[in-house]
């Protein structure tokens, strides 16, 4: 039967492997065309606004709405390996970050949108008052108002400052070994480490690999 007594008892000491690796999804600009997002998110934003964005979209004209949304993961599938004084060690997945990312921006996405609709409401708001100081009927007052939207439009960039320096993933192992002087192998997408470490008696090491890409 293995000797199970408490690490600090024991004659051996034990080493911690963490490996993050892959990037999680990061944010990038989309968009989509305001009748669909008034389909999809009409009864979220309030009477006058679905009254606004219903005139914006007849118009046929500066209908985009703009908005942050998540792209694709990096690497979240690649395998990384660990090596200890030559001998294979198994890692386990402890959190799948990306997942946890998708999740959570799950139950945001839905402003976000809304929030980009508000925004394009408030560009056909100031539209329709240039066009109104020059004269309801005046053609110059259309063109003028069509370009301040399309220029407003223009300049909406969604803000993607993400989560850069996140790991898709995230393995680890614990083993318990001997005192004394070891040698750990770690590889992941294509970055490796090796570090030897010395194990007191009763002690623990921790060994990391962080491979983002």
């Amino acid at each position: 039967a293995p000797d199970l007594k408490p690490l600090a008892e024991s004659e051996e000491g034990e080493i911690v492997v963490v490996v993050g690796y892959g990037r999680v999804p990061h944010k990038i600009a989309n968009r989509i065309p305001i009748g669909l997002a008034l389909t999809l998110f009409a009864n979220d934003i309030s009477p006058a606004d679905r009254r606004a964005a219903g005139e914006i979209a007849a118009q046929g004209l500066v209908t985009w709405i703009n908005f942050p949304s998540l792209g694709k993961d990096r690497g979240s599938y690649a395998t990384p390996a660990c090596s200890l004084d030559g001998r294979f060690v198994q890692l386990e997945e402890s959190v799948n970050v990306s997942e946890q990312v998708r999740a959570e921006w799950k139950k945001i996405e839905g402003k976000i949108i809304v929030s980009a609709i508000t925004r394009l409401i408030a560009r056909f708001a100031v539209g329709q008052g240039i066009r109104a100081a020059a004269g309801r009927d005046n053609v110059v007052g259309l063109i003028a108002s069509l370009g301040t939207q399309a220029t407003l439009t223009a300049l909406d960039t969604p803000d993607t400052r993400s989560w850069e320096t996140l790991p898709a993933r995230v393995a680890v192992a614990r083993v318990r070994v001997p005192a004394g002087r070891h040698r750990v192998l770690l590889d992941a997408r294509g970055w490796q480490r090796s570090q030897e470490i010395v194990v007191e008696k009763g002690s623990w090491q921790v060994v990391s690999l962080m491979a983002l890409r």
